[in-house]
């Protein structure tokens, strides 16, 4: 999990600075490492937590909540994308 973290870490600093140069193909492929360390570490700890440690009811609580989470991050990630933030 450690080197998972330190991993993220690192893939955000680089995609980052390669955001402030405009390399956009680096940023890409940093992208792309980052979901591969993410889904390899930290991304399914959620799911099986809740399904080791809830019943039936709250384990649908928990599902629930998750999903609409992802649902939100979905509806909220391209207008940020889009606002005079920028990058």
């Amino acid at each position: 999990m450690l080197i998972g973290h330190v991993g993220i870490a690192v893939c955000h600093c680089i995609i980052g600075v390669l955001t402030i140069l405009e390399i956009n193909y680096g940023v890409l492929v940093f992208i792309c490492l980052f979901i591969i360390i993410y889904e390899q570490t930290t991304g399914p700890i959620a799911w099986f937590y809740a399904a080791e440690t809830c019943c039936d009811v709250t384990l649908g609580v928990c599902m629930y909540t998750l999903y609409f989470t992802v649902f939100i991050l979905t509806l909220v990630t391209e207008p940020l994308m889009n606002s005079w933030l920028q990058p």
